[in-house]
């Protein structure tokens, strides 16, 4: 496995379509994807994950969350030692410019509306591997220009 994603989300037919964007192009194998459906559980697996000094290259997060709201959880990483310096990319179905703004103040990498076709979401993913195929680590803004050019060129 070359590069390690973690997916918090709740809707696990969310993360099967994920999963299947990455397939799609040929990234899967790539990757070891962990997976956490509520907050409480991202927050135990990011403890879990910076004391063992397991890598995450990325954390795909949605706001939405059980038990902990993701908002909580992107302010658990960004404030971490161990985890701060993890891209977070917040995917939600949220528009709302509150959550927007707190995400920028926590000082989340992206936030980017879930896709609403596969199509979308097949961009979305081939934008991450292109960034980390091309910089061995996701560079935020290139990602972001990536993942535009792509939605534009449609």
């Amino acid at each position: 496995m070359g590069y390690s994603i973690l997916m918090i989300d709740d809707n696990l037919a969310d993360i099967r379509l994920v999963v299947e964007a990455f397939k799609d192009i040929d990234f899967y194998d790539q990757l070891e994807c962990l997976y956490a459906y509520d907050g409480e559980e991202a927050i135990g697996l990011l403890e879990a994950t910076a004391k063992t000094g397991q890598k995450l290259d990325l954390i795909l997060l949605d706001l939405n969350l059980p038990r902990i709201h993701g908002i909580e959880v992107l302010a658990h990483i960004k404030s971490h030692p161990q985890l701060n310096k993890i891209p977070v990319f917040v995917i939600s179905n949220s528009d709302y410019h509150k959550d927007i703004a707190s995400c920028s103040n926590l000082r989340a990498d992206g936030y980017i509306q879930k896709p609403n076709d596969f199509k979308d979401l097949v961009d979305l993913t081939s934008a991450i591997k292109k960034s980390l195929l091309a910089n061995t680590a996701i560079i935020p803004e290139i990602l972001l220009a990536e993942y535009a050019s792509m939605k534009a060129a449609c």
